[in-house]
């Protein structure tokens, strides 16, 4: 690869050289100077490049506020990275796919048609209520965010102790 290939590249991508710096675990200057034929990646960089420009790692720049929000949601689950929160919410994603039931068939092939899926809450057809839980619940005003804790309740009065003398 050389530097207008890596230029040609990181444009059709849309990432600026501090992206792609970023992504490679390098300077600015040292993109600069792979695109301006002045050296060529080597180490772990070009290993990099290389898994990004074939398409082995797929890239997808985020605007400042998904970043914003995406490192906010890091610190609030206490990760230490994006790519660990972000493995976490693909591994949980897996395992909740994982539980689905198998779609049903493409009708008119072979055997009968599938009966459908009980809604949830309706009683399967064992006459057993559905034991997924039902999510109904609305927010209420101090579950939304801002919202200021209530005050705690006041003690009812009591009689006033007498006070001694000097």
């Amino acid at each position: 690869m050389n530097g207008p290939e890596i230029r040609q590249w990181r444009k059709t991508r849309g990432l600026s050289r501090e992206e792609l710096a970023r992504l490679c675990s390098v300077s600015y200057a040292a993109v600069a100077n792979w695109e301006l034929g002045r050296n060529q990646p080597h180490g772990a960089a070009l290993q990099k490049l290389q898994s990004l420009m074939s398409g082995e790692i797929s890239v997808t720049p985020l605007t400042p506020q998904e970043e914003r929000l995406l490192d906010e949601l890091v610190g609030r689950g206490g990760f230490g990275s994006r790519e660990e929160f972000l493995l976490n919410a693909l591994l949980q994603q897996i395992r909740a796919t994982e539980a689905l039931p198998e779609p049903p068939a493409a009708s008119g092939g072979p055997g009968p048609d599938p009966a459908p899926s009980p809604s949830p809450q309706a009683p399967s057809p064992s006459g057993k209520k559905d034991p997924r839980p039902k999510d109904t619940a609305k927010p209420g005003p101090r579950d939304s965010p801002g919202t200021p804790p209530a005050a705690p309740a006041k003690k009812s009065p009591t009689k006033a102790r007498p006070q001694k003398k000097k």
